[in-house]
This record gives structure tokens, C-alpha cells and sequence, in this order.
């Protein structure tokens, strides 16, 4: 092992030691949730301080790998969300061509491929890949998923008739720029006014909460390193960016695409068109 990976290895090890206590505090009967979510902010933003993009993408691999659901068949052979089925009803011609961005382990591609239309992927996690293969070759439905590079779109797919994002996938991508520059890409590969379906991570409006993650990390951030914090930065389990629904309209619009449904919940689904 690597100095580098001990490192990484042994700042894990403390953040989830960390988390652990904190679920402690909030849990207990005598702690104060406005006391406990003031240091789970602090906490939060620290973590969110001192990484860096490699840092983040690491514990995003991490987090995959040791969280066998996403990969498990009582994940991906269970169907649409019942947001994703409305939303596919109403927005999507029947029987197109469908590329599933961030497929895992096959959940939205076996379940478009079953219910008719032609489906591809991509996905960057090597091991969710071969089981999205292999759940594929199960229930013997066709699609072909490829490997790609995070947070990157495949410059050599073909065209498609629309796209889903797979659920929370935009929001581990780091940076503004990064997110909307992965969407114009995505956009490279769709015929004019294909629907995309996306989901993210909804944060309240005027949030305390966030903005102290945020004022946080960002005071750890004024030696002018690189890979700035935003509002809406979240390493809870894993980085996730949280967006305002003004945020995410403005994001999609940046990158050429019109929004033409949006449901706020505990989080934002929305569907857009290229």
C-alpha cells in the first residue's frame, strides 16, 4: 500500500468514526437537534475544506464498494420508482432509443428494456458494470452498457431519442462547470428535443444549515487551493451536491436543454428537453 492510499485509508477511517458519533448525538434523547445539526455542519464542512475533487471522487468509489445494494439483484431487477414510471409515461415515445447516464448495476435499463424500449449505458464503477452485464444476461433482455471514465460521457456513442441520468448521479459530479460541461456532452449525443430524466438532491431555500457547511469550507479554502466548495455541498455519506430548483433549471438551461417538468420533494425530478 501506497503512502498516499494510508492516507486516504486512515482520513476515511476518521471521517466515519466521526459520522458514527454524530448519528450517536442525534439519536440521543437528551441532545438538542438544533445543537446537533450545528455540529454535523461544522463537521461536514470541515471534511468538505480539506478534500480536494481527487479526494471526493475517491470516497465516492469507496462508498459504491462497500455498499453492496446498488449492485444487489433486489436493487436492479426491481423496477421504475413510481416518479420515474409517471414521468417516462409522460414525456417519452414508447419503443425509442434510451441512454442510461451513471447505469450502475441496470435497475432504469432492465426496466426500460422490459417495458420496450431500446436501451444503452454507461457507467464508471468497473465491478457495477460486470453485474449490470450479468442481470441483463439473466433476465435476458437486450442492452449493451460500456465502461466509461467518471463523470465523463463516451465521445463515441451513437444518437438517442432521450436519456436518464441515473438517480443522484449529477450531483457527485464536482463543480458547476463540470456538471454542466457532462450535460452538453450528453446533449452531443440526442436528437432535437429528446426528453432527459434526471434526479438530484433538493436543498431548502435559504437553508442555515448548508450555508454553515458551506462558510465552513470555504474558510478552509482561502489559501486559494483549487476545487472550491458551493452551497449545497453535502459529504453526508458520500459527496452529493444538494441544488435549489432554481439552481438545477439553471444548470440544465446553461447547457442547452429547456426544463418542462420539475417535482419537488425530499428531492427534484425533473425532465428536460435537448
Amino acid at each position: 500500500m501506497t503512502a498516499v492510499q494510508q492516507v486516504s485509508r486512515a482520513a476515511s477511517a476518521s471521517r466515519e468514526g466521526g459520522e458514527k458519533v454524530l448519528r450517536a448525538l442525534y439519536f440521543s434523547e437528551n441532545a438538542s437537534n438544533r445543537f446537533t445539526r450545528f455540529i454535523t455542519a461544522l463537521y461536514r464542512g470541515f471534511w468538505r475544506g480539506v478534500w480536494d475533487e481527487h479526494d471526493i471522487n475517491a470516497f465516492v468509489v469507496r462508498f459504491y464498494e462497500q455498499h453492496d445494494w446498488f449492485g444487489s439483484p433486489e436493487h436492479n431487477l426491481q423496477g421504475f420508482f413510481p416518479w420515474e414510471a409517471e414521468l417516462l409515461h409522460d414525456h417519452f415515445e414508447g419503443g425509442s432509443a434510451i441512454i442510461v447516464a451513471a447505469a450502475g448495476g441496470g435497475r432504469e435499463m432492465i426496466a426500460l428494456a422490459r417495458a420496450g424500449w431500446r436501451v444503452d449505458g454507461f457507467e464508471c464503477h468497473p465491478v457495477l458494470v460486470q453485474k449490470c452485464k450479468e442481470y441483463l444476461s439473466q433476465v435476458e433482455v437486450s442492452g449493451h452498457i460500456v465502461q466509461a471514465a467518471p463523470n465523463e460521457v463516451p465521445s463515441d456513442l451513437p444518437t438517442y431519442d432521450g436519456a436518464i441520468v441515473g438517480c443522484g448521479a449529477l450531483g457527485h459530479i464536482v463543480g458547476r462547470t463540470k456538471r454542466i460541461r457532462f450535460l452538453k456532452d450528453l446533449k452531443s449525443h440526442l436528437t432535437d428535443d429528446a426528453p432527459v430524466l434526471l434526479s438530484v438532491g433538493r436543498r431548502p431555500e435559504g437553508s442555515r444549515y448548508y450555508n454553515l457547511i458551506y462558510q465552513t469550507a470555504r474558510a478552509l479554502r482561502l489559501t486559494g487551493r483549487s476545487n472550491s466548495p458551493e452551497l449545497g455541498d453535502d459529504p453526508l455519506d458520500l459527496y452529493t451536491h444538494r441544488f435549489t430548483e432554481a439552481e438545477l433549471h439553471a444548470e440544465l438551461q446553461e447547457a442547452g436543454f429547456q426544463v418542462v417538468k420539475s417535482v419537488e420533494g425530499q428531492e427534484i425530478y425533473a425532465v428536460a428537453t435537448a
